[in-house]
C-alpha cells in the first residue's frame, strides 16, 4: 500500500489504486483547497468526463503536457521580467534626464 498514489479521477470523485470509487466529501475538497493553498496543481476529473479514456494513459498524458506548459510558462514568465526591469530601467533613465 506504500508504493500506491492515489489518482484524481474527476470533480466530484476520485478513484484510488484500489480500482474503488469514493465520493468527493467537503473533508476532501479541503483538502484539494489545502493542497492549492500550499502551490500544488490539483486536476481532478469525474469517471463521467474521463468516459472509456484510461485513467492511467490521461494522467501520464496530462504529466506529459503539464511539464511542457510549465517550462513554457516559466520562460514567459522570465521574459516579462527581463521586459519589466528594462522599463523600469527606463523609467528611471527618463527621470533622470528630466533632472
Amino acid at each position: 500500500m506504500s508504493g500506491c498514489p492515489v489518482r484524481f479521477a474527476v470533480a466530484g470523485q476520485i478513484r484510488s489504486c484500489f480500482k474503488e470509487i469514493i465520493t468527493m466529501t467537503e473533508s476532501r475538497s479541503k483538502t484539494i483547497s489545502e493542497l492549492r493553498r500550499k502551490g500544488y496543481a490539483v486536476i481532478v476529473w469525474n469517471p463521467e468526463e474521463l468516459g472509456s479514456a484510461s485513467v492511467k494513459h490521461v494522467e501520464n498524458r496530462c504529466v506529459e503536457l503539464g511539464h511542457e506548459v510549465i517550462a513554457d510558462l516559466q520562460e514567459i514568465t522570465k521574459q516579462n521580467l527581463k521586459h519589466l526591469i528594462a522599463d523600469l530601467d527606463l523609467q528611471k533613465t527618463t527621470k533622470e534626464n528630466l533632472k
